[in-house]
């Protein structure tokens, strides 16, 4: 497997171990497609492109406009097989309004099930990888933590 691949899957599997902590105080400042947000009550930025909170995880790795496509493609099937008894479904959603092609993974875990939206694109000229991770079904925008719809969105 490509070291690219396995880094990749690294730092998205890095903030899983940090749902499972209790309340955690505002650390640190996100940036998003170069645009600063502050992380809210509840929430620490792990890192500037990484968001832990109480009810859901939100991070993104920017990728070279190149390789982008197989990158994103290979983390998702990553993510896929790390997973067990994953049920993957195509998804259209919007990042910061721009309509996007990605997929719902739904599976187990030690709180019972989880859901994430991923997709690889494009976002304001950066391409990226992004997921959002929450226990709720994210079938509405209702659904979706209130600081996450300012990026994730099912409807606009």
């Amino acid at each position: 497997m490509n070291i690219r691949y396995s880094f990749l899957l690294f730092l998205f599997w890095l903030p899983l171990g940090a749902w499972a902590q209790g309340p955690m105080p505002v650390s640190r400042q996100l940036n998003f497609c170069g645009q600063p947000y502050t992380a809210p009550v509840g929430c620490v930025a792990v890192t500037e492109h990484e968001l832990a909170c109480e009810d859901a995880q939100l991070s993104w790795v920017y990728l070279d406009f190149k390789d982008y496509r197989a990158l994103g493609e290979e983390y998702i099937a990553q993510v896929r097989r790390g997973l067990k008894g994953v049920h993957q479904e195509p998804a259209t959603f919007y990042l910061l309004g721009n309509e996007v092609k990605g997929y719902k993974l739904t599976y187990k875990n030690f709180n019972g099930l989880a859901y994430r939206l991923v997709a690889c694109s494009v976002v304001n000229g950066q391409p990226l990888v992004i997921q959002l991770t929450t226990p709720t079904d994210p079938v509405s925008n209702a659904a979706i933590p209130a600081f996450a719809q300012q990026f994730v969105r099912v409807s606009k």
